[in-house]
Protein backbone atom coordinates (compact mmCIF):
# COMPACT_ATOMS: atom_id res chain seq x y z
CA UNK A 1 0.00 0.00 0.00
CA UNK A 2 1.36 3.42 -0.95
CA UNK A 3 1.29 6.43 1.28
CA UNK A 4 -0.41 9.57 -0.06
CA UNK A 5 2.00 12.42 -0.69
CA UNK A 6 1.52 15.71 1.08
CA UNK A 7 0.11 18.68 -0.79
CA UNK A 8 2.90 20.80 -2.28
CA UNK A 9 3.13 24.24 -0.80
CA UNK A 10 2.73 27.15 -3.17
CA UNK A 11 2.10 30.79 -2.33
CA UNK A 12 -1.42 30.55 -3.80
CA UNK A 13 -2.34 27.29 -2.05
CA UNK A 14 -3.21 28.58 1.40
CA UNK A 15 -5.13 26.06 3.55
CA UNK A 16 -8.85 26.32 3.02
CA UNK A 17 -8.64 27.71 -0.52
CA UNK A 18 -10.03 25.94 -3.59
CA UNK A 19 -6.50 25.54 -4.97
CA UNK A 20 -5.34 23.83 -1.79
CA UNK A 21 -8.29 21.43 -1.97
CA UNK A 22 -7.68 20.65 -5.64
CA UNK A 23 -3.99 19.96 -5.03
CA UNK A 24 -4.87 17.68 -2.12
CA UNK A 25 -7.28 15.69 -4.32
CA UNK A 26 -4.78 15.59 -7.18
CA UNK A 27 -2.04 14.20 -4.90
CA UNK A 28 -4.27 11.70 -3.09
CA UNK A 29 -3.14 8.36 -4.48
CA UNK A 30 -6.18 6.63 -2.98
CA UNK A 31 -8.65 8.82 -4.91
CA UNK A 32 -10.27 7.70 -8.14
CA UNK A 33 -7.92 8.44 -11.09
CA UNK A 34 -10.65 10.28 -13.02
CA UNK A 35 -11.28 12.53 -10.02
CA UNK A 36 -7.54 13.21 -9.72
CA UNK A 37 -7.40 14.11 -13.42
CA UNK A 38 -10.31 16.55 -13.09
CA UNK A 39 -8.67 18.14 -10.05
CA UNK A 40 -5.39 18.53 -11.96
CA UNK A 41 -7.14 20.25 -14.87
CA UNK A 42 -9.00 22.59 -12.53
CA UNK A 43 -5.85 23.39 -10.51
CA UNK A 44 -3.93 24.18 -13.68
CA UNK A 45 -6.26 27.12 -14.31
CA UNK A 46 -5.15 28.60 -10.97
CA UNK A 47 -1.45 27.90 -11.52
CA UNK A 48 -0.77 28.70 -15.19
CA UNK A 49 -1.89 31.55 -17.42
CA UNK A 50 -3.20 30.67 -20.83
CA UNK A 51 -0.63 31.22 -23.55
CA UNK A 52 -3.10 33.16 -25.70
CA UNK A 53 -3.97 35.58 -22.90
CA UNK A 54 -0.36 36.37 -22.02
CA UNK A 55 0.33 38.83 -24.85
CA UNK A 56 -3.13 40.11 -25.73
CA UNK A 57 -3.13 43.14 -23.44
CA UNK A 58 0.41 44.18 -24.38
CA UNK A 59 -0.41 43.75 -28.07
CA UNK A 60 -3.52 45.91 -27.80
CA UNK A 61 -1.60 48.60 -25.92
CA UNK A 62 1.16 48.66 -28.56
CA UNK A 63 -1.41 48.90 -31.36
CA UNK A 64 -3.22 51.76 -29.60
CA UNK A 65 0.05 53.65 -29.15
CA UNK A 66 0.98 53.10 -32.81
CA UNK A 67 -2.39 54.34 -34.04
CA UNK A 68 -2.31 57.26 -31.60
CA UNK A 69 1.05 58.49 -32.85
CA UNK A 70 -0.23 58.70 -36.42
CA UNK A 71 -3.51 60.32 -35.50
CA UNK A 72 -4.30 63.82 -36.72
CA UNK A 73 -5.36 64.66 -33.18
CA UNK A 74 -1.98 63.80 -31.72
CA UNK A 75 -0.30 66.50 -33.88
CA UNK A 76 -2.71 69.29 -33.06
CA UNK A 77 -1.38 72.24 -31.15
CA UNK A 78 -3.09 73.76 -28.19
CA UNK A 79 -3.88 77.42 -28.87
CA UNK A 80 -2.00 79.86 -26.67
CA UNK A 81 -3.19 83.28 -25.57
Amino acid sequence: MTKARSTPTTPDAQPGTPLHYLLAVMNDETADPKRRDRAAVAAAAFMHRRALDAGVKAGRQAEAERVGKNSRLSKSKVPTK
